[in-house]
């Protein structure tokens, strides 16, 4: 899922790069308020949450490598709750990322279409 993510963030971050590569003599022509809130968007709600989720996977992984968190048989209260925090931050990234390439879309087709 973390995988699936990462992908995620690679391909908004290169697709935001070819959109300014692409439409650079209409953003230096135009200078618009839905270009700078793309790059103010893409740091909060796409890089820091990430970022952010792997500071957090950095902090388990920590427990289980100091033998704080030992591996749980499946079904375990342990198992449940590490299950529930890995599905809610991949969730959460991936809504984050989805919603952020929708707006990104959106942007492109209200202001670089004729």
């Amino acid at each position: 899922m973390f995988l699936i993510n990462t992908v995620l963030l690679a391909g908004i971050c290169l697709t935001v790069v070819a959109v300014l590569w692409r439409f650079w003599d209409k953003l230096a022509l135009h200078s618009s308020v839905g270009w700078l809130l793309l790059l103010t968007f893409l740091a909060p709600n796409v890089v820091y949450p990430y970022w952010s989720a792997i500071i957090r996977h950095r902090k388990i992984n920590k427990l289980y490598l100091d033998g704080d968190i030992s591996e749980q048989p499946a079904g375990s209260p342990i198992d449940e709750l590490l299950s529930v925090a890995d599905t809610s931050l991949n969730e959460g990234l991936r809504n984050t990322m989805f919603c952020f390439g929708l707006f990104l879309l959106v942007l492109v087709l209200w202001h670089l279409l004729p």
